[in-house]
């Protein structure tokens, strides 16, 4: 693996599941094979849950014999043996417990039983279950909630009369030479910046049903925001942690799919979970 690999996949293995260190090939597959039996908890190893527990593992940048265990990988042992064979598991916790139920629910199903073996799984761990129930919350109504409020903003943003107003007032800013400004990279465009505030006023409004609210204002901190190209558009990525009653929830980024040389909002944005 080269360098910049290594330091890619050390800063994903840090950011996401709080290593301080890059984690064995051996360590990743106990990860995913406890994981995987969780999912087969209700007597069923689906090719869905199967599929995204593998897909999750290669983005980590594991060597391919790793993927190759985990394709015929059958989930028959019992989960405290597995977990025993890796303290380095043990360091994830509240993240291998979102990535089982991720990989429990990708066929559509939560079964009783793969709840049961995750809170299994979580008191091997030494996770409480008030822990457990807000992963639950987490997965399967706050974060559905606050990702379908978030596209309805969009939607209805597109089609209302303030969109030609940003349109116009994006035509004026770049006549006037904001993007050729020693403030582009500084300051957020602020046809943009004011659009994306009315794009999540309902994501706003169901994280405050949700009792939850952020440590940024929508849609997070410009200076600490990043921005890639995407075909014929570019793609600005914002942060913003989440905090309920007064404790850390998780991080969440935003990705907002917008042109430069015209105003405009191809795509819905994407909201991920990238940190517990």
């Amino acid at each position: 693996m080269s360098d910049i690999k290594k330091v890619g996949q050390s800063w994903i293995l840090n950011w996401f599941f709080g290593f301080n260190q890059i984690p064995t090939n051996e360590d990743s597959s106990i990860y995913m094979k406890s994981v995987l039996c969780c999912a087969k908890a209700d007597g069923v190893l689906s090719s869905e849950e199967k599929d995204w527990a593998v897909g999750f593992c290669a983005s980590w940048g594991v060597e391919d014999w790793v993927i190759e265990e985990l394709k015929t990988y059958e989930a028959d042992e019992a989960i405290e043996e597995v977990i025993a064979r890796s303290p380095q598991v043990s360091i994830a916790q509240r993240d291998i417990l979102l990535t089982a139920i991720r990989v429990c629910a990708a066929d559509g199903e939560y079964h009783e039983k793969e709840k049961a073996k995750i809170r299994q799984m979580a008191s091997i761990l030494g996770v409480k279950e008030e822990i457990v129930e807000q992963l639950d919350q987490l997965a399967f109504k706050i974060y559905p909630k606050l990702y379908e409020s978030l596209r309805k903003g969009w939607e209805d943003f597109n089609s209302s009369q303030e969109y030609k107003l940003f349109h116009d007032f994006f035509d004026f800013l770049l006549q006037a030479g904001f993007d050729e400004s020693h403030y582009r990279k500084s300051i957020p465009n602020p046809a943009y910046d004011n659009a994306a505030k009315i794009i999540g006023k309902y994501f706003l409004a169901t994280a405050k049903h949700f009792e939850i609210y952020f440590d940024e204002i929508f849609p997070g901190n410009f200076s600490i925001s990043e921005e890639g190209d995407k075909e014929d558009f570019v793609i600005r990525v914002f942060y913003l942690t989440a905090f309920y009653r007064n404790q850390p929830l998780c991080l969440f980024s935003i990705k907002f799919p917008h042109y430069h040389e015209n105003f405009g909002f191809p795509l819905p944005p994407e909201l991920e979970i990238v940190k517990l």
